[in-house]
């Protein structure tokens, strides 16, 4: 597929806690690996929630192209804020680096602490947008949110990602809420709206609808609960 944003050298995910910053960035690594046929770089960052980390993608995934950079495996279901020494090497790396960071300005914290050697390069950081968590569920509170995050980062969001479901009970309805509230940041803040995700095998790919800029999804982490 083609991707729906300027490929720039380094593409971080930030967005509210449980928003799906880690299957984006899964997906967009294996997307991107196959599609240009060259080496990429994800790198864990988050330090926030026990479940659902890159560090802990099932090998059966894997692909010889896509380099994880994660705590050791030994500690891929500690819940701890353990960040590999090797995330210090974003600016050796010449190949595209995916960052998967923590949740909500919690997690910006940590990426705080790159943002130097981040902004020296050109750099996509999408927000992600997921309308049916907690806290997330109105334009007042993403728009805080996304603030939150470019203050504690030292970094600014260059473009809107929404991903709004509600795993398998996701409906048209709410896949257009989410969408609506993602176009109304953009225009607001004057970001590009950069795609909205939708999983290979939910109810609204099975359906015959059409949206600019659609990313389809599989779901390395979900489909394993």
């Amino acid at each position: 597929m083609e991707l729906p944003f300027k490929d720039t050298g380094i593409t971080v995910l930030v967005g509210g806690l449980g928003c799906g910053k880690t299957e984006i960035s899964a997906n967009l690594a294996f997307c991107m690996a196959e599609k240009y046929n060259k080496l990429i770089h994800i790198i864990d960052l988050d330090n926030i929630k026990p479940y659902f980390k890159i560090r802990n993608l099932n090998e059966k995934y894997r692909i010889s192209n896509v380099n994880i950079v994660a705590p050791d495996i030994r500690y891929s279901f500690a819940d701890l804020p353990i960040i590999s020494p090797e995330a210090r090497t974003i600016a050796d790396i010449s190949e595209h680096v995916i960052i998967d960071v923590g949740g909500d300005a919690s997690g910006a914290r940590v990426l705080g602490g790159y943002s130097e050697v981040i902004s020296k390069r050109k750099y996509n950081m999408f927000f992600v947008v997921n309308a049916s968590r907690p806290f997330m569920r109105d334009f007042d509170s993403i728009l805080l949110a996304l603030k939150d995050i470019e203050n504690m980062s030292g970094l600014k969001v260059t473009g809107i990602v929404n991903n709004t479901h509600m795993m398998w009970d996701t409906t048209l309805e709410i896949f257009e809420e989410g969408r609506e509230i993602s176009k109304k940041l953009s225009s607001e803040l004057n970001i590009p709206f950069v795609f909205s995700c939708v999983s290979v095998d939910s109810i609204l790919e099975k359906r015959d609808f059409y949206y600019e800029n659609l990313f389809k999804m599989d779901l390395y982490f979900l489909s394993e609960i």
